[in-house]
C-alpha cells in the first residue's frame, strides 16, 4: 500500500513529459508490463501537461463532446491557431470536438490536439466560430 501511495504522489508531482517518460520507464523496469489503468492515468498526466503548455485551463467531457477551455488571459479567438482536424469547433473561449470522432485512442487524440495548439500566439484577425476542416 505504501509503495502505491508513493507512486501516486510521484505521478501527481510530475511537471513535464520527460519526467513522465522517466517514471513510466522506471515502473516498467521494476514491475514489468504496466497495467492499463496506470497507462490511462499517465495519459491523463500528459494531457494535463500539454494543456498547460497550450494555454488551456480545463479539459472536460460535456455530453458527447470533449471541451477545451482557454485560460481567460489567452482566449482562442485571439490566437493564431494551426489548421485543426475536421470537426473541431472553435469559439472564443472553447474548442469543442465530438467524442465519438476520436475513436478508441481518444486520450492520445486529445493529447495530440493539445500539442498541435501549442503555445498561444496573438492572431492578426479573430478566429471564426465555425468548424474548421
Amino acid at each position: 500500500l505504501e509503495a502505491r501511495i508513493a507512486l501516486y504522489q510521484r505521478i501527481a508531482g510530475l511537471r513535464d513529459a520527460g519526467e513522465e517518460a522517466d517514471l513510466r520507464a522506471e515502473v516498467a523496469d521494476r514491475f514489468g508490463e504496466i497495467p492499463g489503468p496506470l497507462l490511462e492515468l499517465l495519459s491523463l498526466v500528459r494531457i494535463r501537461l500539454a494543456a498547460g503548455a497550450a494555454g488551456v485551463a480545463a479539459v472536460r467531457a460535456e455530453g458527447g463532446e470533449i471541451v477545451l477551455v482557454a485560460r481567460e488571459a489567452s482566449p482562442f479567438g485571439r490566437r493564431r491557431l494551426p489548421a485543426l482536424p475536421a470537426g473541431v469547433h472553435v469559439g472564443q473561449m472553447q474548442l469543442r470536438l465530438p467524442r465519438a470522432a476520436l475513436g478508441v485512442d481518444w486520450l492520445e487524440a486529445i493529447e495530440a490536439l493539445l500539442r498541435l495548439i501549442g503555445d498561444p500566439q496573438p492572431a492578426a484577425e479573430p478566429a471564426r466560430t465555425a468548424v474548421r476542416a
